[in-house]
């Protein structure tokens, strides 16, 4: 097997079993930022030269996209009987947003890299509405 590129590594010299850095986005969109474009390239490199190599790639929503939404479409105040509809709705976009970024970086492997499908597998995406990091597609073994 190859040695992994350092830069899709995280936590390796904690002692633990190393972590792949995760593919990130900007808030609201499903296009990787640059940082989050170099790990995927570098995965794809990777899935390439290791042939039967599998991953999951699991989207993940963050308070930094909640906070982008809000900034587009506030909520009604707790008070108007629509309150809870609206909340609903907004985890529900944020939720779906999560999946189209598994779909973004399946379809990107596939269609930019030439990586087959059977190579990358997805996991459930979600909304953490306690999680503060970037938003990002997280790449598993």
């Amino acid at each position: 097997m190859a040695l992994l590129p350092l830069n899709l590594l995280v936590d390796a010299a904690s002692g633990s079993a190393p972590k792949l850095a995760p593919i990130t986005f900007d808030a609201n969109t499903i296009t990787p930022d640059a940082q989050g474009a170099t790990i995927l390239a570098s995965l794809a490199k990777l899935l390439r030269d290791e042939e039967k190599l599998t991953v999951q790639v699991c989207g993940r929503t963050t308070l930094q996209d909640r906070t982008a939404a809000l900034a587009k479409q506030a909520l009604p105040p707790e008070s108007d009987p629509i309150y809870p509809v609206a909340v609903a709705d907004l985890r529900a976009g944020l939720g779906q947003l999560a999946q189209a970024r598994t779909t973004a970086v399946r379809h990107a492997l596939d269609e930019q890299y030439g990586i087959r499908r059977g190579g990358v597998l997805e996991c459930r995406s979600y909304f953490d509405d306690q999680d503060n990091g970037p938003p990002r597609v997280e790449i598993k073994f």
